[in-house]
């Protein structure tokens, strides 16, 4: 920092106070700089000890609402202290009781602070605690009244989380909270959601729950989450996820865990609220036939990145109007089976196996959907043998497919296209058959080509004057 930047005591915006190596002491000068406001971080504060951090007054400093404290992330650099040192440093760093968001990053202590849950920070609705790869448990957060955005990643020796974490005497913990986010938590291994106390109310107003990369978790998650709109699993690989605990969730994400399952001991299963689902990588799919029709019929939107999961899912869709793909190896074709017939867009992104997606053979009592987008599948060659018999399709977007040669085989335009985009698909040759002919007959037509879309510039108008002779219609 710039040397007496102490003496700016009118100064109230400061987005970073820098301090670095030997310059603890210049902590002081924060002191004088009563007027700040606003946001503020603090970084570097591994050169700094308890004595300098208490020279900053923080607690002193009213019109801060948002502080982060900044450690440096390596934490094998000599210049770090011991634990102890930065514990105390963290002592030091109190600041103003009406403090609305805090982030603690890279923090190298064992244990946090009292004060992070003290009851003078009442105002308190957004923590995130990230990095701190020493800390072995967790506060009690759950006593934060108005607490509402919590995070929590990089906390290498956590590995339970348990009532310490609801606080105790605890009519209601969590009462505010509705976001909450664990990430790379790699020892985690159980969630102990306190449960048995029915008298205890814990999340009553969470929207979203994420955990991302623990992939020790093992154990249930918490079921009496009345309020959850979304659920977010990514990469716990022996996590077992019951979808019979969430019956009132719109929204569930789930890639790469152990096992999803139906927990419900019940033969009379409700249609579950479920309006989008993204599946991926589940190593086991333990939910009956019968049930995943209950269980999946009001979905409207489906996603996956795991062509065998759409095979075992597709056919309770009653309703879906949005299916995306994306990356499923192995999908040499794309069975019209799988489409719902309430299905108004599909989109392909990713899929290098994908050759192309209807040929002769396939069944045909099904409804293309309105739009369809394929993009960056490096082995599609053509779309589909039957082009008319796609009476939906108004919206056909194509993109990054190195080896497309032709849309339709044999086949005419689909009548509804309205729009027809394609763009990076240099081995282009045929698009479909009398095409010059069935673009003509619609004046809403729309035809655009990249230069990289054929193997020469094609220009398309209403009466479709081509300039590449090269170009089969």
């Amino acid at each position: 920092m710039p040397l007496e930047i102490g003496n700016l005591t009118n100064l109230q915006r400061l987005s970073n106070f820098v301090i670095g190596e030997g310059d603890g002491n210049r902590m002081g000068e924060l002191k004088k700089l009563s007027n700040l406001r606003g946001d503020i971080c603090l970084s570097g504060l591994e050169n700094v000890t308890g004595q300098d951090a208490r020279e900053a007054s923080l607690n002193e400093k009213l019109g801060i609402n948002t502080l982060v404290l900044k450690w440096s992330g390596d934490f094998e650099n000599p210049t770090r202290k011991k634990e102890e040192v930065e514990e105390r440093v963290l002592e030091s760093l109190h600041p103003q009781k009406k403090l609305e968001k805090l982030v603690i990053e890279n923090y190298g202590g064992a244990k946090f602070s009292t004060w992070i849950i003290d009851s003078s920070l009442r105002n308190l609705s957004s923590l995130k605690l990230h990095g701190c790869k020493n800390c072995k448990s967790l506060p009690p957060i759950g006593r934060l009244p108005l607490l509402k955005s919590l995070s929590i990643s990089g906390l290498d020796e956590v590995h339970k989380i348990g009532a310490e974490f609801f606080g105790e005497n605890q009519s209601i913990a969590f009462a505010s909270l509705e976001t909450l986010s664990f990430e790379n938590l790699p020892n985690w291994e159980e969630w102990d959601p306190c449960e048995v106390d029915d008298q205890v109310l814990r999340f009553p107003s969470l929207h979203l729950l994420s955990i991302s990369q623990c992939p020790q978790l093992l154990g249930r998650l918490p079921t009496r989450l009345q309020s959850l709109q979304r659920l977010e699993i990514f990469y716990c690989t022996r996590l077992v996820v019951s979808i019979s605990s969430f019956p009132s969730l719109p929204k569930l994400i789930v890639d790469e865990c152990e096992e999803l399952v139906d927990g419900c001991s019940s033969s009379a299963v409700e249609v579950t609220s479920l309006q989008s689902m993204h599946l991926s990588n589940i190593s086991k799919f333990s939910i009956p036939a019968e049930r995943i029709t209950l269980r999946f019929a009001n979905s409207k939107d489906f996603r996956t990145r795991d062509f065998n999961m759409l095979r075992k899912v597709s056919h309770a869709f009653t309703s879906l109007t949005i299916m995306v793909l994306i990356n499923c190896e192995g999908m040499i074709s794309f069975a019209e089976s799988n489409l719902p017939h309430t299905l108004k867009e599909l989109r392909i992104c990713d899929c290098n196996s994908l050759q192309y997606l209807f040929g002769e053979g396939m069944i045909s009592n099904t409804c293309p959907p309105e739009h369809l987008d394929i993009t960056r599948c490096q082995s599609l060659t053509w779309l589909s043998s039957r082009g008319a018999t796609w009476n939906r399709l108004q919206n056909l977007r194509i993109q990054g497919c190195p080896k497309l040669s032709s849309l339709f085989l044999n086949a005419k335009l689909p009548v509804m296209l309205k729009k027809l985009d394609i763009s990076e698909c240099p081995m282009l040759e045929c698009i479909a058959q009398d095409f010059h002919e069935t673009i003509s007959k619609s004046l809403q037509s729309e035809v655009s080509f990249s230069r990289k879309a054929v193997n020469c510039e094609l220009s398309a108008t209403l009466d479709m004057k081509l300039q590449c002779p090269s170009f089969r219609t």
